[in-house]
């Protein structure tokens, strides 16, 4: 038998229950405690997770926007230059006109309006009174090995590409070479220099061609036909009048005055404007020995001129001062 031992008790109080209790309860707490660390360290994780992948997704789509940009942007805007060869002076070897300075212009067929506006654009060209600038319209075509070359256009092709109506034998009289030139005048004017083969065929077709000739070059020389009348216009209203009228009573034989009121017709006059087509015919006129044609407005503007300063030199302006311009910036013959 085993040594009693007095100090264990033998009988199991309410005391030890107690104390058994408090310590498993603070056991208990401190393991939820522990247990709610954890977790909360486990949500932090997880949301920092979360967090990354969503930048990553951000990235991600960014990164897909901007290639599709790329490419949308390659194709529809994106032209490489590195193939392509412009030479610095395009057609230099024209020698229809002699001007002070020379610039070229892209055409684009497929682009008529903005290419018009290119070529009479005033942008880069000098304003000084009687400065000759001439403008080279070409075209960049495909070699077979892909680069890219310039070619200034032809006379028909320009006339064809400007949208005139020229008739068929004025073209097929008309050499490849010509010039399109800005002339500083009373303002920026435009002529046009062209080599002819066939002098009366030439004759033949611009005689056909004045019939549409005038609204053909509007846009290209920079004119309208539009011009500002000022007219008085007549309104007229009614107006309240009272009038007195002597009456004469047979039977008082008296005469007593009758006051009425009527209405009569005002008239007022004001000064107006409107605009009004300028009505244009060709007419006939020499200078400096050469025949001309001027198509003259009944307001006395003109709009345009041509004439042969030489059997096989064509010349149409947009005046008869800047045609006598162009004559004296001919080259000498021998």
């Amino acid at each position: 038998m085993p040594p009693f031992n007095s100090n264990t008790p033998s009988v199991r109080t309410f005391e030890q229950d107690v104390a058994e209790s408090m310590q498993n309860k603070q056991a208990s707490v401190l393991h939820v405690a522990l247990a709610e660390q954890e977790r909360e360290k486990e949500i932090v994780v997880e949301t920092k997770k979360r967090r990354g992948n969503v930048f990553l997704y951000i990235l991600a789509f960014l990164f897909i926007v901007s290639a599709f940009g790329l490419i949308f942007y390659a194709y529809f805007f994106y032209t490489p230059t590195q193939n392509v060869t412009i030479p610095p002076n395009l057609v230099a070897t024209s020698d229809l006109v002699l001007s002070d300075e020379t610039i070229s212009v892209e055409v684009d067929v497929q682009n008529r309006i903005k290419s018009l506006a290119l070529l009479t654009a005033t942008s880069g060209i000098d304003t000084t009174l009687g400065v000759v600038t001439r403008v080279v319209p070409y075209v960049l075509e495909t070699n077979t090995d892909g680069t890219k070359k310039s070619r200034g256009i032809t006379s028909s092709e320009f006339f064809a590409f400007i949208g005139t109506n020229v008739p068929d034998i004025f073209k097929r009289a008309l050499s490849s070479d010509f010039s399109f030139v800005r002339v500083v005048d009373d303002g920026m004017r435009a002529g046009i220099i062209v080599q002819t083969n066939d002098y009366e065929r030439t004759i033949v077709g611009l005689t056909d061609w004045e019939k549409t000739m005038l609204s053909d070059l509007e846009k290209l020389f920079g004119y309208t036909r539009r011009i500002e009348i000022k007219e008085l216009v007549e309104t007229i209203t009614q107006k309240e009048v009272v009038k007195t009228t002597p009456v004469y009573d047979p039977k008082t034989k008296k005469t007593k005055l009758v006051t009425a009121t009527t209405t009569e017709p005002v008239s007022t006059f004001e000064e107006k404007v409107r605009l009004v087509n300028d009505d244009t015919v060709f007419t006939n006129d020499i200078r400096k020995n050469i025949e001309l044609r001027i198509a003259k407005g009944g307001s006395g503007k003109e709009y345009l001129v041509y004439g042969f300063p030489r059997r096989n030199t064509l010349i149409i302006a947009g005046s008869v001062d800047v045609f006598l311009r162009l004559v004296d910036r001919l080259p000498k013959t021998n």
